[in-house]
């Protein structure tokens, strides 16, 4: 099985809504409905007040143990500790961690930055929009894509989004809001 089919696989077999910030009368749940363990180490853990940065560890962390990462002999075998540290900067605890999921990937050997231009389906990325040098929005997506038919270019993703909880979304490449910025750090997973 290939990177992406694995990704694939672990999106259609979520079955339940993470988004901590739902609405009154949305169907989103609060918080995440399931733990997710690596090895014997509880990575993510049930209950969590959740967003996009969860839903795309969570996501990844279900593709790489379908393809047997857990597994010592693999020659992708990810130890719990570097699963831990993949966590870090998915939500980047701190500003040395600010290149999200990608520089995670990077730093851990796991695998590559790459130009959003090069972008494809089974990449991850953190987005960063800023208005006057400071950042307004930061999200973290798996990429599945090109989006036809959008007057700018633009990715399909998947991530959680308020009020929707895990879905199949798109965002333009650059922002076309001229008082905005918008930078995509994206990783080429090397498996």
């Amino acid at each position: 099985m290939s990177w992406i089919e694995a990704v694939l696989r672990a999106i259609a077999a979520q079955k339940h809504l993470p988004y901590g910030r739902s609405k009154e009368g949305s169907d989103v749940v609060e918080g995440a409905t399931k733990s997710c363990e690596w090895l014997t180490d509880e990575i993510l853990r049930r209950g969590d007040h959740v967003s996009c940065v969860y839903s795309v560890m969570e996501t990844l962390m279900d593709a790489m143990a379908s393809l047997d990462f857990e597994d010592y002999r693999n020659e992708h075998f990810i130890c719990a500790e570097d699963m831990q540290e993949l966590k870090e900067w998915c939500f980047v605890y701190d500003d040395d961690k600010r290149q999200g999921i990608a520089g995670g990937l990077e730093e851990l050997g796991m695998g590559r930055i790459i130009d959003v231009s090069e972008a494809r389906a089974g990449d991850v990325a953190q987005i960063w929009d800023t208005t006057d040098g400071k950042v307004v929005f930061g999200h973290s997506v798996i990429i599945l894509g090109e989006e036809p038919g959008t007057k700018y270019p633009a990715l399909t993703t998947w991530s959680a989004e308020p009020n929707e909880g895990n879905v199949r979304s798109w965002r333009y490449i650059e922002q076309p809001n001229a008082s905005k910025l918008r930078e995509w750090i994206v990783g080429r997973p090397g498996f």
